[in-house]
């Protein structure tokens, strides 16, 4: 039978354990991010941040490309070859992945929560996933569960406050992710990964904040 200090000692082991394992994943997914060509400097902002990937002579993540179009920024990355898609002369927005197949195909997408937090940038409401949300302080997968339910029924939310009705989200949990957090309700329907020129209701985080450490 275990004391109840016992259970005390396991349980604070458990948290440390838990908290120790969260920020050795934030530490292995912001290098991954920055990861680049020999000699490539990591910058100390990420602002309009574009990840490059797939079969480019320089990968990794790149501040200042959101605006630029997918052709621009894949010319960034490596000698361009015979480029494949409908969007190529599309602008991209900050936190975009674009994703170059051998045979010339590009697709673009968005970078997943864990990694946009690492790198400073916010996760669009709009249209995060589940999985993005559990990357954000105080959030497991059953309130960004709810969180997705709650936005996707009935009209789009139109600030990041009304997150506050969604169960089990207090005035707490609300002062701790909306810093990592952006919302703009007009291109609620945009592609991920292309930017929005409608600037309209455009919620941006509260304040620069550092990427959150798990709890």
């Amino acid at each position: 039978m275990f004391s109840r200090v016992d259970r005390r000692l396991a349980a604070g082991l458990l948290v440390l354990g838990a908290a120790w394992t969260g920020a050795v994943l934030d530490h292995f997914e912001r290098r991954r991010a920055e990861s680049g060509p020999a000699g490539w400097e990591a910058p100390r902002s990420y602002a309009g941040a574009v990840e490059i990937a797939g079969a480019v002579s320089r990968p990794g993540v790149r501040p200042g490309l959101a605006g630029r179009t997918l052709r621009e920024a894949l010319a960034l990355a490596g000698p361009l070859r015979s480029l494949r898609g409908p969007d190529l002369d599309r602008p991209l927005e900050e936190g975009a992945r674009v994703v170059l197949h051998p045979d010339g195909r590009v697709r673009a997408g968005r970078m997943p929560g864990r990694r946009l937090l690492a790198l400073g940038l916010p996760i669009p409401l709009e249209f995060a996933t589940a999985a993005d949300l559990v990357a954000l302080p105080g959030v497991g997968p059953a309130i960004a569960a709810r969180i997705i339910a709650h936005r996707d029924a009935g009209a789009p939310l139109k600030r990041i406050a009304d997150l506050d009705a969604v169960p089990g989200i207090g005035p707490k949990t609300l002062a701790r992710i909306r810093p990592h957090l952006t919302l703009q309700p007009a291109c609620h329907s945009k592609e991920r990964g292309f930017a929005c020129h409608c600037e309209e209701g455009r919620e941006a985080p509260t304040k620069q904040s550092p990427p959150p450490s798990r709890p």
